[in-house]
């Protein structure tokens, strides 16, 4: 299914505006060249919408949580850190009613209003439902590439049973900070390891990830704490 986007609103007016002068002149000779200039804008704008001249890096304001979007102009690489998703404490069968995810509003309704339905790469942090509960709605409304997760995550049953709906089509990798992933716009600088006991899941299950969009250099973590983070640094100095 292709995705349209939302034009300008200076286009949606130009092509109103068209749209009547062509319903209220129809059979005019005049007008013979209106319905191709409305097809022509529609392709003129088509193409704006779907190859940016510009990259582009969001946060979307999620609440708690975290997730970003990185894409690279003419949307060569179109790249999200984490999802976002609601914290649910313990419920009664009754009380869980249908699922809902906050980024089908928010982040996916985004995407789709600057013509994006793919997405070549979603980078999890780890397993949190703040960072990837939301995973499901991106995996079930969009199209996506791969899915790149810490080393040691795919070893998770519940995280696995909640990609379990994922396409065929989408590949899950798990990566260490001695991985490269082609065409992911990202430096992995942690793990460092994969999983080693029940005491060491949330230490090794978190990902550093440094993206270069221009002249900025910004990283994008889990919940890693400054300690943990000063120690990735000093091994791995930027």
């Amino acid at each position: 299914m292709v995705t349209f986007g939302k034009p300008a609103l200076v286009v949606v007016w130009a092509l109103l505006f068209l749209t009547f002068i062509m319903i209220v002149h129809h059979g005019g000779r005049r007008m013979r060249l209106v319905p191709w200039v409305v097809l022509v804008t529609y392709g003129l704008t088509f193409i704006w919408i779907h190859f940016p001249l510009n990259g582009e890096v969001t946060m979307f304001d999620i609440g708690q949580g975290d997730s970003f979007l990185i894409r690279t102009p003419l949307n060569r690489s179109v790249t999200l850190i984490d999802t976002g998703g609601k914290v649910v404490f313990d419920q009664q069968p009754w009380q869980r009613g249908i699922k809902t995810y906050q980024a089908s509003r928010l982040s996916i309704n985004y995407l789709k209003s600057i013509g994006i339905s793919k997405i070549d790469t979603i980078c999890v942090s780890h397993q949190d439902a703040d960072h990837c509960g939301d995973l499901p709605a991106f995996l079930t409304e969009m199209q996506v590439g791969r899915l790149v997760i810490p080393l040691g995550m795919d070893k998770n049953p519940s995280f696995m049973k909640r990609i379990e709906m994922r396409a065929k089509t989408t590949s899950v990798i798990s990566v260490s900070d001695r991985n490269v992933v082609s065409g992911l716009p990202l430096t992995i600088y942690h793990p460092m390891s994969p999983v080693r006991g029940r005491t060491t899941i949330q230490k090794f299950w978190e990902a550093a990830l440094v993206a270069l969009v221009g002249c900025l250099r910004a990283t994008l973590t889990g919940k890693g704490k400054w300690i943990r983070l000063a120690g990735i640094r000093a091994l791995k100095p930027t």
